[in-house]
């Protein structure tokens, strides 16, 4: 699978069904990883030089226009996918394996995530809640009481992180985790606030492309 350096970020530059594979040979192999999904918010935040985690093993982009308008400035292909594709096929993954799952939020479960658990018959699927520090020790536990193998958290990605690197620091069992876009609580300026971020990403990645200066904003 294709990657490329983009913000400090292992970009995928392969398409969906490579990546698919990828975290797909992660799970059969036993291979730790920890996935991002990146959407506008996550780009603007990570282009104006705040690193809110480090150590993705693989980043995707869900912003199909900065994906688009990124390409241009690198010259290089960047993927974009939807981020619900992504999960119902990833239920889709654990189900024909057998793989125990976990789904984390911070309260109210993403609308349409109960549809996943009625379908999947094959897998275990559990949910739980990660809003805050102290719940860390709890849900390492469970991961370790139920051997679970693939974890898709809508929380926190702060805290997503942390639970990563504390459980694959402390036990050997491999763990693949996949963060989706996290934009917090939502509230009646929501709307208006993603088109906002959407306008000045787009504006920022179109003058790195006009100015040819993206090689150097991109590290």
């Amino acid at each position: 699978m294709e990657t490329h350096d983009c913000f400090g970020w292992p970009v995928a530059a392969s398409a969906l069904t490579d990546v698919l594979l990828w975290v797909e040979d992660c799970l059969d192999l036993d291979q730790r990883a920890f996935v991002r999904l990146v959407g506008a918010r996550d780009i603007l935040t990570r282009m104006n030089g705040y690193r809110d985690i480090h150590g993705e093993d693989l980043v995707v982009f869900t912003a199909s226009i900065a994906a688009t308008l990124t390409s241009a400035c690198c010259d290089k292909d960047i993927l974009a996918v939807s981020a619900r594709k992504v999960v119902r096929v990833l239920h889709e993954i654990a189900s024909d394996n057998g793989i125990n799952t976990l789904v984390l939020s911070d309260y109210e479960l993403p609308e349409g995530v109960d549809q996943w658990k009625q379908r999947m018959q094959k897998t275990s699927v559990v949910y739980d809640q990660l809003r805050e520090e102290e719940d860390l020790a709890l849900i390492e536990e469970s991961i370790v009481t139920r051997r679970t193998e693939l974890v898709i958290s809508y929380a926190s990605p702060l805290l997503t992180k942390r639970l990563y690197d504390k459980f694959t620091k402390i036990w050997a069992k491999p763990l693949t985790v996949v963060q989706l876009p996290y934009t917090g609580h939502a509230s009646p300026k929501a709307v208006w606030s993603e088109k906002i971020i959407n306008a000045k990403l787009h504006s920022k990645l179109a003058i790195l492309a006009l100015s040819g200066n993206f090689s150097s904003e991109s590290k």
